[in-house]
């Protein structure tokens, strides 16, 4: 991704399948910090806290949703934000909190960790926050790669 996004390397089909704009420097932001924070988070705590699957689940699943459904329905958007939809709000907070109780149940039945009702509750109210954060103005100009893993990780190691 280095090589591609830099200019080093070339290979149009593998740019155009990993940018919205086809052009290679895009590499070198949301897709950079997208593969860092999941390759970060998987290296650091994936089978030891609960914080890392939770990171993973808002960033691949709450965000990548929010994204797909939003700009497919996303007719009504945040007073707040013309960029973001209530649609593709909820989405983010639906998918990111479903696929995160999905991995917690996952790596409980192995005994990673304990799934229990305060790590239910604490995922909920991780993913809320995140959906907010990932909604405001400034997400448009930092990288929401970059701020919903970052949130959920701060928010996830404090509370879970």
């Amino acid at each position: 991704m280095l090589a591609l996004g830099s200019g080093i390397m070339e290979d149009p089909v593998v740019v155009r399948s990993m940018t919205r704009s086809g052009d290679h420097r895009e590499l070198l932001k949301g897709p950079f910090y997208y593969a860092l924070t999941i390759s970060l988070a998987t290296t650091c705590f994936w089978r030891t806290s609960p914080v890392a699957p939770m990171t993973v689940a808002n960033l691949c699943a709450g965000d990548g949703f929010a994204d797909l459904i939003g700009r497919k329905f996303g007719k009504s958007k945040l007073p707040y934000n013309q960029n973001k939809s209530y649609i593709g709000s909820l989405a983010m907070l639906f998918f990111g909190f479903i696929f995160s109780v999905g991995y917690h149940h996952y790596f409980s039945i192995f005994g990673f960790y304990t799934l229990n009702l305060r790590l239910v509750l604490s995922t909920f109210f991780i993913t809320l926050v995140t959906t907010f954060v990932e909604s405001l103005p400034f997400s448009t100009r930092v990288d929401d790669n970059l701020t919903v893993p970052f949130t959920s990780f701060v928010l996830g190691s404090l509370l879970v």
